[in-house]
């Protein structure tokens, strides 16, 4: 039963560009109510976004009792958050092939030199793919990483390790780490959902100009850990963005996407909600 569940969802993933739209609907309405229980318990959104969204918790994960490892909970202080130890490993989270992070740095590189900022930050830099090839090009634009894990710190280049800082998203983050552009892909997805406000409101912070950012709209494949917790429509997404003080940049966006078109290893699910984000002043 569970092979038949991963062809179904592999045919959908491959003929239905929209992925989460329909299929993953049809999946939220069919789960069981120990799954919904679990949500609403569990997974409410932070006030400000249930606010905005008009939604208590995302859309139900059929999976999400299913998955492997179980989700665990641990509190600091007050804060009841998700355990992340077993959730990601590093069998699971280094990157060892390079050519996405290659072919994402080509179709950023327009946008950089569009907007020629003096410091690049990412959110969420893995191993540190992408700030080495940022590094190897532009040497005198100050690079730096965030990350949870220190596994990925160590896993990154010798000359990255010092630019790649280990913080909680979380937690605020702060402004000492504010830089002229951005990049935050395949994070927003992953974050509690109770503690999207401080997410963004992070984001925020850091962010002088420009933002690129991601947010998945689907939970992955029923045999996948449980690691997409806050997937959101397109629509919410940028609803929560332009409420948090953004303005959308399709001329931008474009100069991205028409690049990562012609590339051959750039994630579909990177270009399926990539947007390039103005700051408001």
């Amino acid at each position: 039963m569970l092979e038949l569940r991963r062809k179904i969802h592999g045919l959908f993933l491959r003929y239905f560009p929209s992925e989460g739209l329909v299929y993953q609907a049809i999946l939220s309405m069919s789960a069981d109510t120990k799954a919904k229980s679990y949500t609403a318990t569990n997974l409410g959104f932070s006030s400000k976004v249930a606010r905005i969204l008009r939604k208590k918790e995302p859309r139900v994960d059929k999976f999400l009792l299913q998955r492997e490892p179980k989700l665990e909970w641990e509190y600091r202080g007050h804060l009841k958050l998700v355990k992340i130890d077993k959730t990601y490993t590093p069998e699971g989270e280094i990157r060892i092939d390079n050519r996405p992070y290659e072919a994402l740095f080509r179709s950023l590189l327009p946008l950089v030199k569009k907007i020629q900022p003096t410091s690049i930050l990412e959110v969420g830099c893995t191993s540190g793919n992408l700030l080495t090839e940022f590094a190897k090009e532009n040497p005198k634009t100050a690079i730096a990483g965030i990350e949870i894990f220190e596994f990925l710190k160590d896993a990154a280049p010798a000359n990255i390790q010092p630019n790649i800082h280990i913080m909680d998203l979380r937690f605020p983050l702060g402004t000492t780490l504010k830089s002229d552009l951005v990049i935050c892909l395949e994070v927003a997805e992953h974050i509690d959902p109770g503690r999207l406000d401080v997410f963004l409101d992070s984001l925020f912070a850091v962010t002088s100009k420009y933002l690129v950012m991601s947010w998945s709209d689907s939970y992955p494949g029923p045999d996948a850990p449980p690691q997409h917790l806050a997937p959101i429509r397109r629509n919410q997404y940028r609803k929560l963005m332009c409420k948090w003080g953004f303005r959308e940049r399709p001329d931008l966006t474009q100069l991205c996407l028409e690049i990562a078109s012609e590339e051959e290893h750039f994630h579909k699910w990177w270009a399926k909600s990539m947007i390039v984000w103005e700051k408001l002043d």
